[in-house]
């Protein structure tokens, strides 16, 4: 891959995670720009650094490491542990002096991917944002019938019924899988009657 985009969105279905607690989770994407397929996601209970390394993984273990990675400026995808060797958009030069650890090799690094940052209100700019939107449709699948939290815009939902956070990884993987096979997408990139997989093998497997 020449480029991947990530970023995070919460979901308001309201999930029991594995220890019996009870939240909305953030889902994580990874889009290859050129193809516009979904090429990796991760589930968590927060937009934090544990959950944009598991995305990392996630995409490196389905379609390779891309050349370059695209992200926002937030605290998870800008800690020490994964930006370390690199200057972070959000760490401006006027802050004094810089912390010898930062010196030290970071995920992106130890892998060479090229980091770019969006700025603040760059949001726009993120092809992963716009995918986010596509899935909006999932906070109201029938199958989390009675789970959503209920939002400004939202019919009153007082005695919301969670439901096992399995359940709501099952129906992302086959919202993501639905996307990628749409042969009826009109994504930049793709030719007509042509899917994101095929587009992705196209570009980068020769097929």
């Amino acid at each position: 891959m020449e480029q991947a985009e990530v970023d995070f969105r919460e979901f308001k279905v309201l999930c029991i995670w594995e220890d019996g607690e009870v939240g909305c989770p953030w889902v994580g994407l990874a889009v290859d720009r050129a193809s516009s397929k979904v090429v990796g996601r991760s589930v968590a209970r927060s937009e934090n650094e544990e959950a944009v390394v598991d995305l990392i993984a996630d995409m490196t273990a389905r379609e390779g490491i891309p050349d370059r990675l695209v992200q926002d400026n937030g605290a998870a995808f800008n800690s020490l542990r994964l930006m370390g060797g690199q200057v972070p958009l959000v760490r401006r030069k006027d802050k004094g002096p810089r912390n010898p650890s930062w010196g030290l090799p970071g995920v992106y690094e130890t892998l060479g991917i090229e980091v770019t940052n969006h700025g603040p209100r760059m949001a726009w700019a993120k092809l992963p944002e716009s995918l986010n939107s596509a899935f909006r449709h999932l906070d109201n699948d029938p199958v989390f019938h009675r789970a959503q939290r209920t939002g400004p815009n939202d019919a009153p939902n007082p005695n919301p019924v969670p439901v096992p956070i399995a359940l709501f990884r099952a129906a992302l993987d086959g919202a993501i899988a639905a996307l990628n096979a749409n042969t009826e997408s009109r994504a930049k990139g793709l030719r007509k009657g042509e899917c994101r997989n095929s587009a992705f093998a196209r570009m980068y497997n020769g097929l």
